[in-house]
């Protein structure tokens, strides 16, 4: 019998296929050189506990391999358990590289491909990390992509992914677009090479990369575009670099460029057989039935809102969800969420408050190993103080 969590997430899943998709790839490479992407494709299945979900398009783009969850494979490379944490990689050099995702507090499942989905249904956008196939692509060791989903002319613009890089490393953009990563010595130690889109009809979608507070973040303009759209910048490590310059000529690849054209077709083609263009949204929900999924509706009931730019938040992340559970909180409950501005934020960054907001509730953890309810909620209340000059609607 089918569990209440998998039913949960299969209604998310239907709600996001059944919207016209927009889709944009961030893919990473590390390793040892540079070489244009062939079209191929790994059949293995994942190394994971997560169940599989259905089969996504995404799984045939090129050199898709499947991608362990929370524990790191032989080329350093580990999808994280919830969006809160971060993607795992390895630099040639064995030194460890963190790429944040651009969805807060969504738990990781798989496609039976093996990629890790980050679906958030408030947003109408899904996050597509897959590990990439290098071993016939000389010079490079391993590789992961990311591919965010756009389901909705109403998601987003902007994605952030902040960038956990070695010490002593800066990243620059170059009047091409290009951003490059350089090391303590000031040599080049990897490039995003000049990002592009393109929507399904084969027509170049405006997107370009912004630096902000140690963060990539990618805007793509999708209104009006024939969806999906896909997007391809890569993360590149040169063979060669002299000081502050690359050795090796770094070029948008045709054939990358080529399978994603493809692809985006494909899921087109995907989504007219089924005949769905829109999605006819459940009348009432159960206001009893506290579940990360309704967490907005039900709070919308609980406060009589639904504020512009506003998101539904936790204000017990769902990160330490059984720390919370052990002490008798359910933190799906709507007493325990709050309306917190999105375009407002610690430094302009929405992302580093929350993830600051985490980590001090991972402190407490540290230092509270079985904690009391009362102790539980004083302390939300504290931070709650804390916080909501940053995030008030």
């Amino acid at each position: 019998m089918t569990s209440q969590c998998e039913h949960r997430r299969h209604r998310i899943r239907r709600f996001l296929q059944a919207t016209l998709a927009s889709t944009v790839a961030v893919s990473v490479l590390f390793g040892g050189g540079l070489v244009p992407a062939q079209a191929t494709t790994s059949t293995t299945s994942a190394v994971s506990s997560h169940d599989a979900v259905q089969s996504s398009p995404l799984d045939q783009l090129p050199d898709v391999e499947p991608i362990q969850i929370g524990v790191a494979d032989e080329n350093g490379i580990a999808a994280p358990t919830d969006s809160s944490q971060m993607v795992q990689a390895e630099t040639s050099t064995g030194e460890d590289v963190g790429i944040g995702l651009p969805v807060e507090d969504v738990e990781a499942e798989t496609t039976t491909g093996g990629s890790a989905v980050y679906a958030s249904a408030e947003d109408q956008v899904e996050i597509t990390v897959q590990a990439l196939d290098m071993d016939n692509k000389a010079g490079i060791d391993s590789g992961v992509r990311s591919l965010i989903s756009i389901y909705s002319a109403s998601s987003p613009e902007s994605y952030e992914f902040p960038l956990d890089l070695p010490a002593g490393s800066t990243v620059e953009k170059t009047a091409t677009g290009q951003v490059t990563v350089l090391d303590a010595q000031g040599k080049v130690a990897g490039v995003f090479d000049t990002p592009w889109a393109v929507d399904a009809k084969g027509k170049e979608v405006p997107t370009w990369f912004e630096v902000r507070n140690g963060s990539l973040v990618q805007h793509v303009k999708h209104a009006g575009a024939a969806y999906p759209v896909v997007a391809d910048p890569v993360w590149l490590v040169p063979v060669i670099v002299a000081g502050a310059r690359v050795a090796v000529k770094v070029v948008v690849k045709a054939e990358t460029k080529k399978a994603a054209k493809k692809a985006a077709k494909k899921q087109v083609a995907k989504q007219t057989k089924k005949k769905v263009t829109s999605t006819k949204k459940p009348t009432k929900l159960k206001y009893r039935s506290h579940t990360k999924a309704n967490l907005r509706h039900n709070l919308k009931v609980k406060t009589g809102k639904n504020p512009k730019h506003c998101q539904a938040h936790h204000t017990m992340p769902v990160k330490y969800q059984r720390d919370f559970k052990k002490a008798g909180i359910n933190i799906h409950h709507p007493k325990y969420a709050e309306w917190w501005n999105s375009k407002k934020g610690l430094k302009n960054n929405h992302q580093s408050l929350a993830r600051k907001y985490n980590n001090e509730w991972g402190k407490f953890f540290d230092k509270n190993k079985k904690p009391t309810k009362k102790q539980i909620l004083n302390k939300r209340v504290q931070l709650h103080n804390k916080y909501k000059k940053y995030y008030r609607c």
